[in-house]
């Protein structure tokens, strides 16, 4: 029997009206639920985020300081050996030790944790070990606001008086020995290919012709230098206008005639390319203070085979042809370096290369020979700091240059040193 309304209607199909009603209403309120919840999560990933990035910045910034001290107390320990040596005088002068205390030190988050290792007493007690840390982002047991969030952070430091010049703007008869640097340098055949190529803008440039560019980009003058070949005057004015290759890329534009501010600048210069840059951008800087000289202390068989070309008399010699001959010059010199601890003269370099049959000037193998000409010294006073600080999934890198030259870093070279450039990533 079915049972209708006065006004004859279905109950029926109003049952089933109201019956959709709920479920599109139900249907709207989880939809707007969860698009709520979608909210708040990409909400608290954003702030995670934002929170890591920071953390991340702060360790890379704290690489970079905490490495900026361990050099502070190499500086310290440097001026004390030449005070030292100043008193020795002589022939021990030159073969007094110094030890390299910025390649023995990690700097690290491993090594702050060893240095100040956390509280163990209880905070609610006062006796005992303290809490365990909890995961990140949750609360500990009797605590009243979330863990610290853990960073780590690294850093390496390079030495930038090690490497070759590429401001060629030396002093005096140091210029001759920076331009023969850069030329011990490229020497290699197997970087023939670099020289002749045509770039973007149609330029080619040769060995001699791209160290020339280096020299007009510096220079306070408007013509174009050419190499001359001789060490006591290694360039000199051309006949043509040092700004003509700049003119002729679609952005034109002049020398700066002033000191490269960094490596990023060297691309301005026309010639250097990216493939120039990838094959001796490590080996390249533009930071140590006019007049500053290359320190000695190889680190690879190819840095010890370019000081090697720089100091030998002639510069082209049978013993470099030898393919033997890079392991062997370096083994030597690790050996008197006891691996790297200890620093050498340029003195002592030349005597192996003395002792490996190779001819060297006698400026250099004199150790009472105060001849200005000289391009190496046994002391580094700028370093480049790569800091590395990493949060969660979040990784943030900071890029320093410090020097402790005191003309250059004036009264702060007693402290940290001078900060001559600074990139974060």
């Amino acid at each position: 029997m079915i049972s209708t309304r006065p006004d004859g209607g279905d109950g029926r199909r109003e049952r089933g009206a109201a019956l959709l009603v709920v479920m599109v209403a139900v249907a709207l309120v989880t939809a707007l639920a969860m698009d709520l919840a979608y909210q708040a999560r990409v909400g608290l990933q954003i702030a995670a985020n934002g929170r890591d990035e920071l953390v991340a910045l702060a360790q890379a910034r704290g690489a970079v300081n905490l490495s900026r001290l361990v050099l502070h107390f190499q500086a310290q320990l440097d001026a004390q050996s030449s005070a030292a040596a100043g008193l020795a005088g002589g022939a021990m002068a030159g073969a007094m030790p110094r030890i390299q205390v910025w390649k023995l030190v990690p700097v690290d988050s491993m090594l702050v944790s060893n240095l100040f290792p956390r509280g163990t007493r209880d905070e609610n007690t006062g006796t005992g070990a303290g809490p365990s840390r909890a995961p990140d982002g949750e609360v500990p047991a009797g605590h009243g606001k979330p863990a610290v969030v853990a960073g780590r952070f690294s850093a390496t430091i390079d030495d930038e008086d090690r490497k070759v010049n590429a401001q060629l703007d030396g002093l005096g008869d140091l210029l001759g020995g920076q331009l023969a640097s850069f030329m011990a340098l490229v020497a290699d055949r197997r970087w023939d290919p670099l020289f002749e190529r045509e770039d973007a803008n149609g330029v080619k440039q040769s060995r001699g012709e791209l160290a020339a560019g280096f020299t007009d980009w510096v220079d306070d003058d408007q013509q174009q230098s050419v190499v001359t070949g001789l060490a006591d005057r290694p360039f000199e004015n051309g006949f043509g206008d040092e700004n003509y290759l700049f003119d002729r890329g679609p952005d034109r534009y002049k020398a700066k005639n002033a000191r490269f501010d960094s490596l990023d600048e060297l691309f301005m210069v026309a010639g250097f390319s990216d493939l120039h840059m990838a094959a001796f951008g490590e080996r390249l800087t533009v930071y140590p203070m006019r007049g500053g000289k290359m320190n000695v202390n190889a680190e690879t068989p190819a840095e010890a085979l370019v000081f090697a070309r720089i100091m030998a008399d002639p510069p082209l010699q049978p013993v470099f042809s030898d393919p033997t001959f890079p392991d062997r010059l370096f083994e030597a010199v690790k050996l008197i370096r006891m691996g790297g601890l200890l620093a050498m003269t340029p003195q002592q370099f030349a005597a192996v290369l003395e002792s490996l049959g190779v001819g060297v000037y006698s400026y250099y193998a004199d150790p009472n020979n105060r001849d200005s000409r000289g391009v190496f010294t046994d002391r580094s006073f700028v370093f480049r700091i790569r800091g590395q600080g990493v949060a969660g999934a979040v990784v943030k890198n900071v890029e320093a240059v410090v020097t402790f030259e005191p003309s250059q870093a004036r009264e702060e070279a007693k402290g940290l040193g001078r900060l001559i450039h600074w990139r974060e990533e």
